[in-house]
């Protein structure tokens, strides 16, 4: 699923700028969301909501998506999808050396594939990059 919105807005970056595009993202899911809302939206105005749900809201999930569709602009969308794997691998391991959560064995396995597969894309994309500078040098177009 992240796959398909990640293309959906890599195509939607070509034409339109960063925050307007991310805007239009979060007003659709917001509207699409709304009937499956048993409550309402009521109670993200009682007070001690208030001020969380604005931090949520701008600073760790607008911010942040406004940050990855402008690196959307700048790599490719399989490789966005693959280095998005890095955020469950951080938190993994700063919960195993800041507040001492245990990991199984499985899970280290786990650490060291997406660690690898990190790795992999990254030192991949370098030569990929290379072979398409040489080549438009060449006037060969892919």
């Amino acid at each position: 699923m992240f796959a398909i919105y990640t293309n959906c807005n890599k195509q939607l970056t070509e034409n339109e700028e960063t925050l307007p595009a991310v805007a239009m993202t979060f007003t659709l899911c917001a509207i699409m969301l709304l009937p499956f809302s048993q409550q309402g939206v009521t109670w993200i105005f009682e007070g001690q909501n208030l001020f969380p749900m604005l931090f949520m809201a701008l600073a760790a999930t607008s911010l942040a998506y406004i940050f990855y569709l402008a690196g959307l602009e700048k790599i490719s969308s399989s490789s966005a999808v693959t280095l998005s794997l890095a955020e469950p691998l951080t938190a993994s391991i700063l919960g195993v050396f800041l507040i001492g959560e245990y990991l199984s064995p499985t899970s280290w396995i786990g650490v060291a594939m997406l660690l690898g597969g990190i790795v992999v894309l990254t030192l991949g994309g370098r030569k990929t990059v290379a072979s398409v500078k040489k080549m438009r040098r060449l006037r060969i177009w892919i």
